[in-house]
Formats: C-alpha cells, sequence, structure tokens
C-alpha cells in the first residue's frame, strides 16, 4: 500500500509539473517543448536500452505554442513514449517534428518493436479496449489540437504514430 501511496504522489507531482510548466510563457518557443520531449525520451526509453534517433526541422525553433497547445501537444507525445516504454519491447525510436508546408508541424514516433493489432481491440469510433487509457486518449488529445492522427502497427513490425498539427 505504502507502495501504491508513493507511486501515486510521484505521479500527481509530474503532472503538476507539467502544468507549471506549460504555462510560463518562457516555453512559448518550440524550441523549448522539443527539449522537454527529448530529455522524457531519453529518460523513460535509455534505461531500456533503446537507441533513441531524434530529428528535428531547424525551422521550428522560432514557432510559438500557445499554453494550452503547449500542454496537451506534450502530453499527447508523452503518453505516445509511455506506451512505446511499457509495451514495444524494441531496440530503436525514430522521434521526428518537421515543418510541413507553411502551416503543419508533423510528430513522428516510429518504433521497430513488437507492434500490436488494432483492428480487434477497436469499440467504435476510436475508442480502444486495450485495459488502459493510452490509445484512447492520444486520439482524444489529437482531437483537442484539431490535428490529424494516424496510428499503423502490426504484430511484429512496430508501431508509427503520425500527428500532423496545424501551427
Amino acid at each position: 500500500m505504502l507502495n501504491q501511496i508513493s507511486e501515486n504522489t510521484d505521479n500527481i507531482m509530474e503532472a503538476m509539473n507539467d502544468i507549471v510548466w506549460s504555462i510560463n510563457t518562457k516555453n512559448d518557443k518550440l524550441e523549448n517543448v522539443i527539449n522537454r520531449m527529448r530529455a522524457f525520451a531519453i529518460e523513460l526509453l535509455e534505461p531500456h536500452n533503446c537507441k533513441i534517433n531524434f530529428i528535428v526541422d531547424d525551422k521550428l525553433n522560432e514557432i510559438k505554442l500557445d499554453a494550452v497547445q503547449r500542454n496537451i501537444f506534450y502530453l499527447l507525445y508523452k503518453e505516445a513514449i509511455n506506451n512505446v516504454s511499457k509495451h514495444a519491447a524494441c531496440k530503436n525510436i525514430l522521434i521526428e517534428l518537421l515543418k510541413l508546408k507553411s502551416n503543419l508541424l508533423l510528430l513522428k514516433i516510429k518504433d521497430d518493436g513488437k507492434g500490436f493489432d488494432l483492428a480487434p481491440n477497436l469499440l467504435h469510433d476510436k475508442e480502444y479496449s486495450f485495459g488502459g487509457n493510452g490509445i484512447g486518449n492520444i486520439y482524444k488529445r489529437a482531437a483537442e489540437l484539431n490535428a490529424k492522427l494516424t496510428i499503423n502497427s502490426s504484430v511484429g513490425n512496430g508501431t508509427e504514430i503520425c500527428l500532423k498539427l496545424p501551427i
């Protein structure tokens, strides 16, 4: 029971830290979000001996996101990386942030892990029954950002998440 209390306390503190960080106007530039994303991936994936290839388009550094966009975008990313850490058993992950055209940000997260089959777990309208909230939360947050989300995965072939966010 003490372990559970400790874990819950850590989760609450992390959530509060994310909220405080996201509303700090010093973090308006996407560059600050990217630095936090990189640190989070390293923290979660390196202990699993996962090689991280993080590719960022330099054109993104000066783009600004408001506090709400920044928070939702980062939480979506965290959910995806948490899923990779817990379930993928991958050796390599590619995380790309690119500027497409003049008004789209592409976030691509691709791993070489065990993958999964989405179809048998679909309940309705992008609600899934994997036993957790991860995939559903990712879809919900993409909708909140008015972003286009695709998830491609198959057993034995890893998973690819692509988010196209209007900026």
